[in-house]
């Protein structure tokens, strides 16, 4: 395994913390004045969901961990199971939905995105900063209900709900960062 040093982390790498793999979701380079430079990372564990916040001092080594990853199209979900297939060899891989965290109610079948895989074992999905989903139930709004910061629940062909402007109506396609599950923007087709 490779070392690397601290100050060098960023997001979508993998360490080895604790005697096991975790993904780097957050960084952030802290210089108190006094003593050596920071790097403050937030980490989850893929197979369990748990996410901690860990300092090391900047010129610290640490283990960076291999992975490698494909693109997989995303076929179904059953219970807390994802299933993805690899388009190149069809072998299909079953990823419990805490890997993906928050961002599974976001995938929609057939749509490809990148595994990251160590050892045979999907480690994280990456989803990329925004996914299109179309609405498929919206409300109409109340006419003078339209001022800037009023906002109305859609719901998307994947079935997530999220909090929208009110212009946004039944058929349309929004933009939604797969993390925060926030609105972007409406896309035109």
């Amino acid at each position: 395994m490779p070392s690397v040093e601290a100050v060098k982390l960023k997001k979508g790498d993998f360490i080895e913390y604790q005697g096991s793999v975790w993904a780097i979701i957050d960084t952030d380079f802290y210089n108190p004045g006094k003593g050596s430079a920071l790097m403050k990372v937030k980490v989850r564990n893929p197979e369990s969901g748990k996410v901690i916040d860990h300092t090391y001092k900047s010129n610290e080594k640490i283990e960076q961990m291999e992975v490698t990853g494909a693109d997989m199209q995303f076929l179904y979900r059953e219970n807390d199971t994802l299933f993805f297939m690899d388009d190149k060899t069809y072998e299909q891989y079953e990823v419990p939905t805490d890997v993906a965290g928050e961002s599974a109610k976001f995938l929609k079948d057939g749509n490809s995105y990148y595994l990251y895989i160590h050892d045979g074992q999907p480690l994280d999905i990456n989803m990329g900063a925004s996914v299109g989903l179309k609405v498929v139930q919206a409300e109409e709004v109340v006419k003078g209900n339209t001022s800037t910061n009023v906002k109305k629940e859609v719901t998307l062909e994947t079935g997530a709900k999220i909090m929208v402007p009110p212009f946004i109506k039944t058929g349309d396609i929004v933009s939604i960062n797969p993390e925060s599950g926030e609105y972007r923007s409406r896309v035109n087709e």
